[in-house]
């Protein structure tokens, strides 16, 4: 049997799912050994990634590289790779949103339901688990790849010891429409508060009233906000020019949303270190309006490839958007520097050879 060059280990859903699948592809594109495991959060899940590495230990140990990919839900992987650290120090974590490597890991040991397990598994195990295994990977790991320079300093002054800056990774282009060409303003990806969008319909109250431009919202939320969704959904439906929601789109049908957009606005109130919406949209060179958040102002030089307003300044919001509805040359100015930007950075390719350099360091352990 051939030795594995890359066990990733990975999410089945959400963001960090998408990456992690795009790797995979791109390193199989390359020719190279990767065995694939995407683990479910299941309703224990850290049991599901303990039991998943011990039924892989000896593939664990004969990988060249054990790559981990982690965001704050993703427990399962986390717990995986619990276990790969104690058999091997050399093992590479990708961190979405580091410094965070994943929220409560001590209370994934418990099977949770609404009611009194969930209160004993984040009141009774989450305290007395979360510091010292998340000390105990941090410590053991052999590297850990950020999004952004800012992931890189909070990692640093964390105690993360080695650490790598690796640039987010997107699909190639697909045909779309000019910006200027366009009469749809999308806002797109998972949907939280923390993703601003009460701020956004606050300012399409006002915009959309005096414009033909349709805004469109593509996205799902999770079970803890749908009703929270679903009443901006019924408060919404009154406006003289109210939005499309979308619901959930699969990667293809998302790309083709973005190509076709005049504006991408991202209004978040706080964000990860990077966005893959974001980055979406700067490849398909599409205008954008974004809040300044961790996640924007590591990517958009404000005025050159894209617009930056305040989090949670609706007014400035509203002026930015309809400056360039009003405006669609510079819809067309600013999606042509963003795509000559992303053109460079955000291709799988390069984030494939950012994570070898990672990979390298990761195996330099005393």
């Amino acid at each position: 049997m051939n030795r594995t060059d890359v066990l990733v280990v990975r999410p089945t859903d959400g963001g960090v799912a998408h990456v992690s699948s795009r790797i995979v592809a791109e390193f199989r594109r390359q020719s190279r050994h990767v065995t694939d495991i995407a683990l479910a959060e299941t309703a224990a899940p850290a049991w599901t990634g303990v039991l998943a590495a011990l039924r892989s230990v000896r593939r664990i140990l004969r990988a060249r590289v054990v790559h981990l990919e982690l965001g704050r839900t993703t427990a399962a992987p986390f717990w995986f790779g619990a276990v790969a650290v104690t058999l091997r120090r050399d093992v590479v974590i990708v961190a979405h949103d580091a410094p965070t490597l994943v929220d409560a890991p001590g209370a994934a040991v418990m099977p949770v339901k609404r009611g009194w397990r969930d209160a004993v598994a984040h009141k009774v195990f989450a305290p007395i688990l979360n510091r010292p295994v998340l000390t105990y990977v941090r410590r053991r790991a052999g590297a850990v790849a950020v999004l952004s320079d800012m992931a890189a300093r909070r990692c640093a002054d964390t105690g993360f010891g080695r650490v790598g800056l690796i640039n987010h990774g997107a699909d190639a282009p697909v045909p779309g429409p000019l910006p200027s060409q366009s009469r749809t303003v999308l806002f797109g990806g998972f949907l939280s508060p923390a993703k601003g969008l009460e701020d956004l319909l606050e300012m399409w109250r006002t915009v959309g009233s005096f414009t033909d431009y349709q805004l469109v919202i593509a996205g799902s939320a999770s079970r803890q906000h749908a009703e929270w969704v679903a009443r901006l959904q019924r408060d919404s439906a009154g406006m003289a020019n109210p939005p499309r929601w979308l619901g959930y789109l699969d990667d293809e049908a998302f790309n083709d949303l973005t190509a076709s957009a005049a504006i991408v606005v991202l209004p978040y109130r706080s964000s990860n270190p990077s966005s893959g919406i974001l980055v979406r949209a700067m490849v398909q060179g599409r205008a954008i309006v974004a809040s300044r958040v961790t996640a924007m102002e590591s990517l958009i030089d404000d005025g050159s490839t894209g617009r930056l307003v305040e989090t949670g300044d609706v007014e400035a919001l509203t002026m930015q958007v309809d400056a360039l509805i009003r405006n669609p040359q510079e819809r067309d100015r600013l999606g042509a520097a963003a795509a000559e930007v992303a053109a460079a950075r955000h291709t799988w390719q390069r984030q494939a050879e950012d994570l070898d350099r990672v990979y390298a360091v990761g195996g330099r352990r005393a």
